[in-house]
């Protein structure tokens, strides 16, 4: 019981840690020991894949500081050097030259809030306030005055303009905020039929990410218990966790543009236990001891997971769960009792028993656990439950066994 306890109290550590609440967006937070994984097109058109570190909202439409992904240090670019970049969380800003009446032409970086025929973005050119402009489809790009922009609107709008009156409702719903310039594009874009090009519903054309293969290896620790056997001999039977080794390998296969993972993983583990069963004698045998039951199996698993992953301090803690497939690849069942035979001598009798186990078994897993990037490998720690049943129809005799396993393995 003592080694179940210290097992599922680090489990618990592990699925605390991971289940943190975290706000990762590009503007989480000031910290410059914190960042997200993303891309940075530069002018040059090279796509870059890393981490960009995360500052204040102010910085991030100044500067941008981003490591390429197998590198260690962070490289600065100016709006200028950029054409775009982008976290996988969703948020894209984009250079942009402009007067914005501060020291004549310069870039900024801007976040694309919507995509239409005409295009919302918003940037901060002091440290109070976000401002807004519009890109018209004349290619203008449009500043909206916080004193004028409704007027500006109505003249953006053209025919769509009646949108924006009478003017108390506007003030009201479409104030100098993000979410009320917001309901001002989004009742244009309903005039013109564009309701389907607002950027949070586009399917951007996305640099992907890239297949990564890994392999792993652990301990577990492992209980199974029999639910049914023939005549009832020894339905019911639970065994004693006892601990086993895992190893396998892996893909993670990215299936959107944000941070989730399809993976594949081929798994053997080892299980079993050991149980104490009282059983009546056969005469004139008396029996001396209960049947001791030694139950040793292996698995090939295939397991399909699902895995989510978020950035946190530079580090990835993730959740996966899935269906599993086992095959059952060793099995051995040896049940003994010392009796009293009749000619006054103790014997220790010993015999195989009918497998609890089916050749092809069925199950479920999930867990936690942390990626933390190494150049460019990664270092996965990893918790898991598993619950695998076996001749689940089968009335004469079925099984279960519950598992949970901690490893550790490295992606490339």
């Amino acid at each position: 019981m003592n080694l179940l306890a210290k097992t599922l109290r680090f489990f618990v550590f592990l699925f605390m840690m991971a289940s943190a609440p975290v706000f990762n967006t590009a503007f989480a937070t000031d910290s410059n020991e914190r960042y997200a994984p993303g891309f940075v097109i530069t002018i040059d058109a090279d796509t870059l894949r890393g981490d960009i570190l995360l500052t204040s909202q102010f910085e991030h439409h100044w500067r941008l500081n981003f490591r390429k992904q197998g590198e260690s240090e962070f490289v600065r670019y100016r709006p200028e050097e950029v054409y775009s970049y982008f976290f996988d969380s969703g948020d894209e800003y984009f250079s942009i030259a402009g007067d914005f009446g501060l020291d004549g032409m310069l870039n900024l970086f801007m976040i694309e809030r919507m995509d239409g025929s005409l295009k919302l973005y918003s940037t901060m050119l002091d440290r109070e306030r976000t401002v807004f402009f519009v890109r018209h489809r004349d290619g203008r790009l449009i500043y909206l005055q916080p004193d004028l922009y409704i007027p500006q609107l109505e003249s953006l709008f053209a025919e769509c303009g009646g949108i924006m009156r009478p003017e108390p409702r506007a003030q009201r719903r479409f104030r100098y905020t993000e979410e009320g310039i917001t309901n001002a594009m989004n009742a244009y874009f309903a005039c013109t039929g564009e309701e389907d090009r607002i950027v949070g519903e586009l399917e951007r054309v996305r640099p992907e990410r890239t297949n990564s293969f890994g392999i792993f290896a652990g301990y577990n620790t492992s209980n199974s218990r029999v639910t049914a056997y023939d005549r009832n001999l020894y339905a019911g039977v639970a065994f004693d966790y006892i601990p086993g080794f895992t190893a396998g390998a892996f893909f993670d296969i990215p299936i959107t543009r944000w941070p989730v993972f399809f993976r594949p993983e081929l798994t053997f583990a080892t299980r079993g236990g050991n149980a104490e069963v009282p059983f009546p004698g056969i005469p004139p045998e008396t029996i001396l001891t209960e049947d001791e039951i030694e139950f040793r199996f292996s698995y090939v698993t295939a397991n399909m997971m699902l895995r989510y992953e978020y950035a946190l301090a530079g580090i990835f803690p993730y959740f996966n769960f899935g269906p599993v497939i086992a095959v059952t690849v060793y099995e051995r069942n040896i049940v003994s009792r010392d009796v009293f035979t009749a000619d006054d001598e103790v014997v220790t009798r010993s015999n195989r028993v009918i497998p609890f186990v089916d050749d092809l078994n069925f199950g479920l897993n999930f867990g936690t656990g942390v990626r933390i990037p190494v150049g460019s490998t990664s270092i996965f720690l990893e918790g898991k439950y598993i619950r695998i049943f076996s001749n689940i129809d089968d009335g004469s005799h079925s099984f279960r066994t519950t598992a949970l396993e901690f490893t550790t393995g490295i992606s490339f």
